[in-house]
């Protein structure tokens, strides 16, 4: 052998060698690879199993307790196996819609709740602060008789002044001389179950805006009408009676669903199952007794938004 064949023998021998070397590497490399996705897969078993041994159920607010309204109570319904979620039937607890009751919400707030809170209606609401206490702690605006043509310029109507620090004023410059209040609660309707339900609805619209003007962050709360028992004194039963009352709750449904208030139903915890306020609850058929308007006040604490 010269030296040119030895050199090319040695040439080849090593040629041999990085194959086999290079062949047994990617052997070691694909062994590697198929042990590491076999524990991959084992992982992606054990976390299937475990995840089917629970549920979650979407609750925003995190209260489990379904409103109680006249409307029907929400229902939760589970959905098939497929999904781990279980979603309602109907609108979800902490979903609001405007027109529709405000949710009892639990735990109920504590009075100090309406110290930044104004309260506006007729002698129920004046009763109402004086009987239950409230009117220690929020502002009221509320007199015998009163009607939403008192409180703003409505075809030239006689405004109705109250005393605010020493000064008389109307409802519109008393509002705007303390404008620091976060919450409103309204109830008007019984003195203008006469009215057209058009003009009730007009007016009562208009005066929420002027409200929703003087402060646009305030929660605005708008009671419904509270029906009347089965023989009013002194009521004028064309007009005052709890069909008529309805059709205006109806009416006020319809204000806060377009102008984005919140509806107080209270009526649900004033009335009996045929819809009259009890004979025991008002001596007149139409104010409620002081037990009475302590419900409307348990009612109030209980449903905020």
């Amino acid at each position: 052998m010269n030296y040119k064949e030895g050199k090319n023998n040695s040439n080849k021998n090593g040629m041999v060698s990085t194959v086999i070397t290079s062949v047994l590497l990617a052997i070691v490399v694909f062994m590697f690879v198929l042990v590491v996705v076999d524990d991959i897969e084992k992982d992606e078993q054990t976390n299937e199993s475990a995840s089917k041994g629970s549920v979650t159920i979407h609750n925003p607010t995190g209260n489990n307790t379904p409103s109680q309204t006249t409307d029907k109570p929400q229902a939760y319904t589970e959905q098939p196996q497929q999904t781990a979620t279980i979603q309602p039937t109907q609108t979800p607890v902490g979903e609001y819609k405007f027109g529709e009751p405000v949710r009892e919400k639990l735990p109920a707030v504590d009075m100090e709740y309406f110290k930044d809170a104004v309260f506006i209606g007729d002698s129920r609401m004046e009763d109402f602060g004086m009987f239950t206490g409230t009117a220690k702690y929020a502002t009221f605006y509320a007199k015998i008789g009163l009607t939403i043509k008192k409180l703003i310029n409505i075809d030239g109507s006689e405004l109705v002044k109250f005393k605010v620090d020493g000064e008389s004023l109307t409802f519109l410059e008393a509002l705007k001389k303390k404008n620091e209040f976060k919450k409103v609660y309204v109830m008007f309707g019984y003195n203008e179950l006469g009215w057209p339900k058009a003009n009730f609805k007009k007016f009562y619209t208009q005066f929420l805006n002027e409200i929703r003007k003087i402060n646009p962050d305030a929660i605005i709360y708008v009671y419904c009408v509270i029906p009347i028992g089965r023989n009013p004194r002194d009521a004028d039963v064309s007009v005052e009676n709890n069909e008529r009352i309805a059709e205006y709750n109806e009416v006020i449904r319809e204000i806060c669903k377009e102008g984005q208030y919140h509806y107080l139903n209270v009526q649900e915890v004033m009335i009996d199952n045929e819809g009259y306020l009890p004979d025991h609850a008002a001596t007149d058929g139409i104010h409620p007794t002081v037990e009475y308007y302590k419900k409307w006040l348990e009612y109030t604490k209980s449903h905020t938004i």
